[in-house]
């Protein structure tokens, strides 16, 4: 067996210690820290954090370049980028992270999406404690360093998961980025609602229904609402507003949007970029594509 020392070197892994028996810490060329056991690396398995999904992109300079309430301002250099969020603030970011959307703000925008953890304290809806969402305290058994994120030991897998109205959903997954994402998902979908007030439709007086096929897609796809923009141009709030019967969609967009998730969520080239659109427009996007990838 490979004897594996600090110093040693895996793709772009370079072993910082040995963290427990057969399982070390490692430092990425793009500046992540992560955790892998030591047969994966023996095997040839990991040679990156995940990073490596990004790695052509992430030499681009993304100055100027818009993230949701967030614009690149500088490159800093050894994976990190300086961002300018809409509410004023200025925040360190590493690129990869911003990238792949698991970052869209500074943290504003959860401050005012979710209520603070005093006024939900003691608060449960349909079988589910709120407050366990909103506190950012982690588990002491944590080693992820994300909330719902854990480490499958006997399947050498990152699992992503959430439990609501006593249902547990989870997945695994290769890289923790991946487990994240599906794991931050599954809060749009099922914690987001939770905190809404049952939304009422004044014209008919009846209780707003949710789309149930469009959510059910993005769940089995596995992307965010940010990933998605990031690869149609739609908008992030439209989608939520699409996804919780706030309003309807077009129904060949829909139908576009569905299939889209069903082939996998491909990126889109780009086609009516203007001033008001620099991410195009999500309907001309969608119809380019057609389905063409469809599985």
């Amino acid at each position: 067996m490979i004897e594996i020392k600090v110093g040693d070197r895996f793709g772009r892994l370079v072993v910082i210690k040995e963290v427990s028996r057969g399982r070390y810490l490692l430092r990425c060329d793009c500046g992540n820290t992560v955790e892998i056991v030591g047969a994966q690396l023996r095997a040839g398995k990991r040679l990156s954090c995940g990073c490596s999904r990004y790695s052509k992109d992430v030499k681009k300079n993304l100055v100027g370049k818009r993230y949701g309430r967030l614009v690149v301002t500088e490159e800093l250099g050894h994976g990190y980028v300086l961002c300018h969020c809409d509410c004023g603030n200025d925040k360190k970011i590493r690129k990869w992270q911003i990238m792949q959307g698991a970052i869209h703000s500074c943290g504003c925008l959860r401050k005012e999406t979710v209520p603070s953890h005093g006024d939900i304290k003691s608060l449960s809806k349909d079988g589910t404690n709120l407050s366990m969402f909103v506190s950012k305290k982690l588990r002491r058994n944590n080693t992820s360093g994300v909330k719902g994120v854990t480490w499958d030991k006997a399947r050498s897998k990152w699992v992503g998961g959430i439990k609501v109205k006593g249902k547990e959903k989870k997945k695994r997954f290769d890289t923790l980025e991946e487990a994240a994402e599906y794991r931050k998902m599954l809060e749009e979908l099922y914690v987001e609602p939770l905190l809404e007030k049952d939304p009422i439709n004044i014209k008919e007086k009846k209780p707003i229904v949710p789309d149930k096929e469009l959510r059910d897609a993005r769940e089995k796809a596995c992307v965010t609402r940010q990933t998605v923009h990031d690869r149609t141009g739609l908008s992030i709030v439209s989608l939520q507003q699409w996804e919780n019967g706030w309003q309807r969609p077009n129904p060949e967009a829909r139908k576009l949007l569905v299939d889209w998730y069903l082939a996998g969520c491909p990126i889109l080239p780009k086609f009516g970029v203007s001033e008001d659109k620099p991410d195009g427009d999500y309907i001309l996007r969608l119809k380019a594509w057609g389905g063409k990838e469809k599985c």
